[in-house]
């Protein structure tokens, strides 16, 4: 398969409610790669800050299906330096 023809085969979402389990297991690993553990607690506002619309951080995922996540990624927006709004557009 060509580079160009990889975004035919996942595509990338905001996480959502039924990504739970695969975020957890991807999320794991993300923590022992990095060699640290979380409380159950922090784990579960880390994934309901991901889902709130409100929160300023946010989680996608690129999946192959509703049901297969391949991977994660987390965000945030913050204010910038060099503009007058907020940075987050």
């Amino acid at each position: 398969m060509s580079p160009r023809d990889l975004h035919k085969t996942f595509a990338v979402r905001p996480l959502a409610l039924q990504h739970r389990r695969q975020w957890l297991s991807l999320w794991q690993g993300y923590l022992t790669f990095h060699e640290t553990e979380l409380t159950a607690s922090l784990i579960d506002l880390t994934w309901n800050r991901l889902l709130d619309p409100e929160a300023p951080i946010r989680g996608h995922c690129a999946a192959s299906s509703d049901r297969c996540i391949l991977g994660i990624v987390h965000y945030l927006f913050h204010p910038v330096t060099w503009r007058r709004d907020r940075g987050a557009t």
